[in-house]
């Protein structure tokens, strides 16, 4: 463990020296940057002029005590820029968005089903979501400012490690479907709740006496409800493995993958 700032010091070199006693400074970040070099050098006879050793992201190897420097990206520490509100708002908002959608309809629509009178069950139901409604929005909205400022403030990762710029699509392709099932959802409440005295088995369940139209949107709502929490649960799946990718060595082995893939489409083209 490096010994603590000493009075006097720069501020660089005070990060300097707490940066040493992160995670980021272990000996596998060495072994990494040697694996690197070697598949570089490997490619380097294939890829020609397009990639050779030189060309491999580096960082200094070594701080004033001795130890392994963390890596940067324009001479700026990376461990070092904090994105805390706006992760928080990227993940609170999902899991309330998750959470809410589960709850409904584990809860809401199950107790809808012990109602004695069939004629209050859709409404009881359709009314407890739309209390939650107000809710969900400002959730989303959270994750929707979240996501889009992850992307801005990392977009440079998105252009230029592999692996983020998938994960990027795939969760704005999900954010998409659940914004869409979730909007429907609340169209077909709207209809429930507008039908008043229809009876109904529950919440999502008609009978032969319920209307058409009611029947319908509650057979619709009946699937609806599990696909909301199901592609809301992938979104944060994914916010996880972002996560996972900021990690210096998978910023280091994508960053290199995506380097090797480049000179290889630029070769073919």
């Amino acid at each position: 463990m490096p010994d603590g700032p000493a009075f006097g010091d720069t501020p660089h070199a005070v990060a300097m020296t707490l940066c040493e006693s992160e995670q980021l400074l272990s000996e596998r970040n060495i072994l990494v940057r040697r694996h690197m070099v070697r598949t570089c050098a490997l490619h380097r006879g294939q890829l020609g002029s397009h990639l050779s050793v030189e060309s491999v992201p580096r960082w200094p190897l070594t701080t004033r005590s001795g130890g392994l420097a963390p890596p940067t990206d324009g001479g700026t520490i990376m461990s070092s820029t904090r994105d805390t509100l706006i992760r928080a708002l990227h993940d609170v908002g999902a899991a309330a968005w998750f959470g809410g959608s589960l709850m409904g309809a584990v809860a809401v629509n199950g107790a809808a089903n012990d109602l004695k009178d069939p004629t209050e069950r859709a409404k009881l139901a359709a009314a407890g979501w739309a209390r939650w409604a107000p809710v969900s929005a400002a959730a989303i909205a959270a994750h929707l400012i979240g996501g889009a400022g992850l992307i801005l403030i990392h977009r440079d990762r998105v252009r230029d490690q592999a692996g983020v710029t998938a994960n990027t699509v795939t969760k704005t392709g999900l954010t998409g479907l659940a914004l869409a099932s979730t909007a429907y959802s609340g169209v077909l409440g709207a209809r429930i709740a507008a039908a008043d005295k229809t009876p109904s088995a529950g919440g999502t369940k008609p009978t032969a006496a319920t209307s058409d139209e009611v029947s319908t949107a509650q057979q619709q709502l009946r699937a609806l409800q599990w696909v909301t929490p199901a592609l809301t649960g992938a979104l944060i799946a994914l916010g996880s493995q972002q996560g996972e990718q900021q990690r210096p060595a998978e910023r280091i082995r994508g960053r290199a993958r995506k380097l090797v893939q480049t000179s290889r489409d630029s070769i073919n083209a």
